[in-house]
């Protein structure tokens, strides 16, 4: 590569024996898994995580090291970043990314995962599970309309739409029990006409 960087892993499965942990302070860990589609060893040593996209960058071009979860929505490349430690076996520097493709000029988005990333993930993924702990943590369906795919199947497990999930966020939105997560969250007003159609790829 031109980087001077060279394929260590790829395609590399982590974490099904819970093995992969994540922080979330007091002593507690969450575990995750998933697939690495590319470990790199750059020339001076560091690791460097890939995640190609195939799609838009819209959904990630919030993410930085200030921020490395999206306001505490996207947590891949943490996961990623220690999915790689565990695989290569060493503590070695690692830099965690998503590589788009043509339809976003091969744009790169993330970040060197540095001991203050670390502390702000922790806190995030802090923030996620303490709301499920709660039980103050409704999904957050789309408002109803067409869709290409379908963005969160616990909103919409039959695949059918929105239309009745949405209402009932509507009237979760403004209870006080749920302000310390979605405070800040105003929902989406529905496209007019409110056509609920799925679109499911094959």
């Amino acid at each position: 590569q031109a980087s001077g960087a060279t394929v260590v892993r790829s395609e590399e499965r982590f974490g099904g024996d819970s093995s992969v942990r994540l922080p979330i302070g007091n002593g507690r860990t969450v575990a995750v898994h998933g697939q690495i589609d590319r470990i790199d060893r750059a020339a001076n040593g560091d690791l460097l995580v890939v995640d190609h996209k195939t799609g838009s960058a819209r959904d990630f071009a919030t993410i930085t090291a200030d921020d490395p979860t999206a306001g505490g929505t996207k947590f891949q490349l943490p996961a990623y970043a220690a999915g790689a430690i565990a695989i290569v076996g060493e503590q070695a520097p690692v830099r965690a990314e998503y590589s788009f493709f043509a339809r976003e000029r091969y744009n790169r988005i993330g970040y060197a995962v540095t001991d203050d990333v670390w502390r702000r993930v922790e806190a995030d993924l802090d923030h996620v599970v303490s709301g499920v702990e709660a039980g103050f943590f409704p999904a957050l369906p789309e408002a109803p309309g067409f869709q290409f795919y379908i963005a969160c199947h616990y909103c919409q497990p039959d695949g059918l739409g929105t239309a009745e999930r949405y209402p009932e966020w509507l009237r979760k939105h403004h209870d006080p029990r749920v302000e310390r997560w979605f405070g800040d969250i105003e929902p989406d007003a529905p496209d007019e006409p409110a056509a609920d159609t799925a679109e499911v790829p094959a």
